[in-house]
């Protein structure tokens, strides 16, 4: 028995993280996003005061309502993007998936939103905020319609590519049933960031991975069927929130917040690793999923450590209270200051030194004025 597979196997039933890392070109790519994530980690770890334990001191438990659809779409070649005849929102690919919107709970654990390391709440930095976020798996299921292709056959090479081009429509179309089921981990960078003391607004672009099972089945048959693989996602969000701390200062809710989130996938960095031949037998595109997601719900903030979360959130203010102090206090610089001390300085040296030098002066010209006197008078009168 070889022990490589051995110890794989093994190596894989502690989880549905545990797996044994890729050795193919396209592992390492699928997992450039859990190494970025990791890089930051690190790099919190040489950051002064801002280290791993005092990052993950306080985190945000979210819970609510998500309401979230997922399309599937191939891009277009450049043959298709000329004379294709889909509408002016689907240029550069075509959409396979019929948008349905799914209403279902949620769940997830982030970190609370953190200054950048290295720069901290100092002057432009001080509207960025940084956040790492596990979000809780999403299963969708649907109808995937034309794809690889609508079903036609033929083995002339001119109407393979007519009806690749001008394939059937949705009702008429190739149908399939397909089960998506995903979940995500992620980080944030929030800029602008903008908080006050009961709300808060962000805009907030996300780079991490996902993590999907998807399957295929037609007429009841498994077509293709995807495990536990990995692709990088890109997406971006706003998200606005208001404390409910404000009407209930003690209790469970002083550390509460009600938020807004919409969300959606900007680009999917790779393609889903699912591959079944068009009706020729030649190869089909490779598929792409996107989804969007609008969230409501509520958010609790929770320290880790013994300090409570208001302490260290008063910390934080105090500290910001502390630079506007300072920046308000000092001085400005005055270049002419220096000149003008040493102006008042000196004629008040000057005037000390004339009083000076005019006391002795007066008293000394009375006693040089007598003798004048007295030899004045012994010569106008000599008796």
């Amino acid at each position: 028995m070889d022990p490589a597979r051995t110890a794989n196997s093994n190596f894989s039933r502690f989880g549905l993280f545990l797996q044994p890392w890729p050795t193919s070109k396209e592992g390492y790519r699928c997992n450039r996003g859990l190494l970025l994530i990791f890089v930051f980690l690190l790099l919190l770890t040489g950051a002064g005061c801002q280290t791993i334990e005092e990052y993950f001191s306080t985190i945000n438990l979210a819970g609510g309502l998500d309401s979230s659809s997922v399309t599937f779409y191939t891009r277009k070649s450049a043959l298709e993007r000329l004379y294709g005849n889909d509408s002016a929102a689907e240029v550069t690919r075509r959409n396979h998936s019929e948008s349905s919107t799914i209403e279902r709970p949620f769940y997830a654990i982030s970190s609370a939103p953190n200054p950048l390391p290295f720069f901290e709440d100092e002057g432009f930095f001080r509207y960025m905020r940084t956040s790492v976020t596990f979000n809780s798996p999403r299963t969708y299921r649907g109808t995937l319609i034309n794809y690889p292709d609508d079903g036609r056959r033929t083995s002339d090479p001119r109407l393979s590519l007519f009806y690749q081009l001008y394939p059937l429509p949705d009702l008429l179309g190739r149908r399939m049933e397909f089960i998506y089921e995903e979940y995500r981990a992620y980080m944030t960078l929030y800029f602008p960031y903008y908080n006050a003391e009961n709300w808060y607004i962000a805009f907030g672009q996300s780079y991490g991975q996902s993590r999907y099972n998807f399957d295929l089945l037609e007429q009841n048959f498994r077509l293709a069927s995807v495990v536990r693989q990995w692709t990088p996602v890109y997406m971006v969000s706003l998200n606005y929130g208001y404390r409910l701390g404000k009407f209930f200062p003690r209790g469970l809710l002083s550390n509460t917040y009600i938020f807004l989130e919409i969300s959606g996938d900007a680009r999917s960095i790779h393609p889903i690793n699912v591959n079944i031949p068009r009706t020729d037998g030649l190869a089909s595109k490779r598929l792409y999923a996107s989804m969007n997601y609008a969230r409501i719900g509520i958010r609790k903030t929770i320290s880790l450590t013994e300090r409570s979360v208001r302490e260290v959130e008063k910390e934080s203010e105090d500290r910001l209270d502390r630079r506007e102090e300072e920046e308000r206090t000092l001085p400005e610089p005055d270049p002419e200051l220096p000149e003008q001390k040493t102006k008042k300085e000196k004629p008040a040296k000057d005037s000390n030194r004339d009083t000076d030098s005019k006391k002795p002066t007066r008293k000394t010209e009375p006693e040089n004025d007598e003798p004048d006197r007295d030899s004045s008078s012994d010569s106008y009168f000599p008796y």
